[in-house]
């Protein structure tokens, strides 16, 4: 048996990346990075020259399902013995962060068909290579943002705001609920996680620090860190939770 696999998507830059990082810093550890266009991303190759053998690129395109296939398939063959963890990182923001009755129609589709409908394939496809180990796990990358209570009471930034990204992330939690209810009894740990805010290219957007008012509070390494301690923890009672990283506690759907 190969030791630990994950399967992290969005992971030429940002978060995703900084997954990869530092999976590679656990021992033994296999990371499949999967990513529309891994090879356009320098700091990636980089890693894979660094860790020769531990880390596969996978071409993987959320919004085309063939891709997405063609991924779980090409992963197929060359870990025949299959996933343990995957982490759905991939995911986009609005265009621009305005109040919710001026988001443009057709960004509003685009980012729930990325953040949720493209996490949902992405499961889907991997769903057999996971059922091949005992681990089981996976993470749905969400955010403090797409807590509907909190939303109602005022008490995460953005209110108002950026209908789009913050539906999809309360679209993906919900997904995480259901898969978690599905496939409570295969032994699968479904689990919505926040990495907080970080200061990646999403996140340090001009347009969102104004509309927030501040910086963000993270770096890559910092939110890394804490995730994958997270990840690391997580047991079959944590079935369905919505957690952050950062504070360790659970989020309110």
């Amino acid at each position: 048996m190969v030791a630990k696999v994950y399967v992290v998507t969005g992971a030429s830059r940002g978060l995703g990346l900084g997954l990869v990082a530092g999976l590679m810093k656990q021992d033994g550890t296999v990371v499949v990075a999967a990513a529309r266009n891994p090879g356009k991303s320098d700091a990636l190759q980089k890693l894979v020259q660094q860790y020769p053998g531990r880390i596969h690129t996978v071409v993987l395109d959320t919004e085309d399902v063939a891709s997405v296939k063609d991924a779980a398939a090409s992963v197929d063959s060359v870990i025949p013995e299959g996933v343990d963890v995957l982490v759905n990182m991939a995911g986009i923001m609005d265009d621009q962060i305005v109040s919710a009755l001026q988001t443009d129609g057709s960004d509003y589709m685009r980012v729930l068909k990325v953040n949720v409908v493209g996490s949902f394939l992405t499961t889907q496809a991997f769903y057999p290579l996971l059922k091949k180990r005992d681990v089981r796990i996976i993470v749905n990358v969400s955010s403090l943002l797409g807590s509907i209570g909190n939303q109602r009471a005022g008490a995460v930034p953005l209110v108002g705001k950026a209908i789009a990204y913050l539906s999809s992330k309360a679209a993906l939690n919900m997904q995480t609920a259901v898969l978690a209810s599905a496939l409570k009894d295969e032994g699968f740990t479904v689990v919505s996680t926040c990495p907080g805010w970080v200061a990646t290219d999403m996140g340090s957007r001009s347009d969102t620090k104004e509309a927030i008012g501040a910086e963000p509070g993270l770096t890559v390494e910092q939110s890394t860190e804490k995730h994958l301690a997270l990840i690391s923890k997580l047991a079959k009672h944590d079935n369905g939770k919505y957690i952050s990283a950062v504070e360790d506690k659970e989020y309110p759907y």
